[in-house]
């Protein structure tokens, strides 16, 4: 009872939409709609499989803490090469996310 509207599972990408993901990522809504019949996350898992995205980094405690020394007064830069598998937004939204916050300076 499998008609064509019914998405099919675990059906490898062809060599053309290979082509298609390495051309056009990073843009994922662009990928979308040349693959219409695949769906985002069959799209997303394809472009990590072809080492196309960054692997997800889990932080670890050890991180976390050294995260929480630094950030408040050391300048990011510094922070940045403490942790060179984050992006400055990254850094950033783990630190709001485990409440640690920027010194506010203020000059005289």
């Amino acid at each position: 009872m499998n008609d064509e509207s019914t998405p099919k599972k675990n059906v490898r990408f062809s060599h053309v939409e290979l082509l298609v993901c390495r051309k056009l990522y990073p843009n994922f809504e662009t990928i979308r709609q040349a693959l219409p019949h695949r769906s985002m996350a069959a799209i997303k898992s394809q472009c990590q499989q072809m080492g196309l995205t960054r692997p997800d980094h889990r932080w670890t405690h050890k991180e976390i803490e050294r995260l929480r020394v630094l950030y408040p007064s050391t300048p990011l830069s510094e922070i940045a090469k403490e942790f060179p598998f984050a992006t400055l937004g990254m850094l950033r939204a783990q630190a709001n996310k485990h409440g640690i916050y920027r010194s506010i300076t203020r000059e005289k």
